[in-house]
């Protein structure tokens, strides 16, 4: 855990150091793969491996969302996309914790994020391009 804790500082550490010279994109995996490999343990110690490859489908689905929230509203996209997939997988989290088996749960969760991240992308393309 130090280790990890090390390698975020060095790596926020670079980041700031030299925020001029990454493009945005850089940034932005690099802290994509700083929190993926945060929530490894986590999905590891909860047994919950088919679920940690959903969350890019709702990353996917909370950026689209998020598009045409910050549009109408004038907030932040980065606020509203992080909003919606924290509550995505906690609906995920609040299923198993009722009772429902977690691979169903996550076969369920996959698939709808997967439909509605086409339909959110075919609305965004068309009505906020």
């Amino acid at each position: 855990m130090k280790r990890q804790a090390a390698l975020f500082l060095i790596s926020l550490a670079l980041c700031a150091f030299s925020i001029h010279e990454l493009s945005r994109w850089a940034v932005v995996i690099i802290f994509a793969s700083l929190t993926y490999g945060a929530l490894s343990p986590l999905i590891s110690a909860r047994r919950l491996y088919f679920l940690s490859a959903a969350s890019v489908h709702t990353a996917l689905l909370a950026v689209v969302l998020a598009i045409p929230l910050a549009k109408l509203t004038g907030l932040n996209e980065y606020g509203f996309a992080v909003a919606i997939g924290l509550a995505l997988t906690y609906c995920v989290g609040y299923a198993i914790y009722k009772g429902m088996n977690s691979d169903v749960a996550t076969a369920v969760f996959v698939s709808l994020t997967a439909s509605l991240s086409v339909l959110a992308m075919y609305f965004v393309l068309t009505k906020f391009s």
